[in-house]
């Protein structure tokens, strides 16, 4: 029943922030990588960013419903959306997850849309994350590198690209039925992240 939902909304939101903020914590946050993006507890892991992309839009869902007579103005729709997007965007960028932080954005600026947001606060949101995307990039160049990666995969096969080519070759050697649970070839050291990908 989305009526429970939406009673839960809040409290799953606190504790979805409650769980971005343990991977900040020595001895149970985990670093896989470069990024500082799972908690791991007696043999127990997960990554609390995808908690957070089911959360924040049953929050953002049960929020703008609460507020829709007062969603398209700027004081009570707008700044808050921006408040709370916010809080949850700067704990990503921290660990840092800018794939799933995109995706978040993604999804709450579309459920704002639908909610009622205004032409005019929707091109103030595209405009920051715009600039926002320009300074990201600017602090850590590699995430323009893995954008084009993604983009053109072939255009630096043994360097940028080898992550994303190999992952291709796994799902394509499996054809419309796989190989079969453990039987990829890719897994013989060719894909980076066996197990992740």
């Amino acid at each position: 029943d989305y009526r429970v939902w939406k009673k839960l909304a809040p409290l799953l939101l606190v504790f979805s922030i409650g769980l971005l903020l343990l991977v900040f914590i020595p001895g149970i946050g985990t670093s896989y990588g470069k990024a500082k993006s799972w908690i791991n507890i007696g043999g127990f892991s997960l990554q609390p960013a995808e908690v957070v992309k089911l959360t924040f839009l049953l929050y953002l869902a049960a929020w703008i419903e609460k507020r829709k007579e007062h969603i398209h103005t700027f004081a009570y729709g707008f700044v808050p959306f921006l408040i709370y997007l916010g809080i949850i965007g700067v704990l990503i960028m921290l660990q840092p997850d800018l794939g799933t932080l995109f995706i978040i954005v993604l999804i709450s600026v579309v459920v704002y849309f639908a909610g009622g947001a205004t032409w005019k606060h929707l091109s103030y949101l595209f405009g920051g994350l715009f600039a926002s995307i320009l300074i990201l990039i600017k602090i850590a160049p590699y995430r323009i590198a893995r954008l084009t990666a993604f983009l053109n995969p072939g255009a630096d096969p043994q360097g940028i690209g080898y992550h994303i080519n190999q992952a291709l070759l796994a799902i394509g050697s499996g054809g419309w039925f796989g190989l079969g649970l453990g039987h990829s070839k890719q897994k013989f050291q060719y894909l980076p992240e066996v197990a992740g990908d």
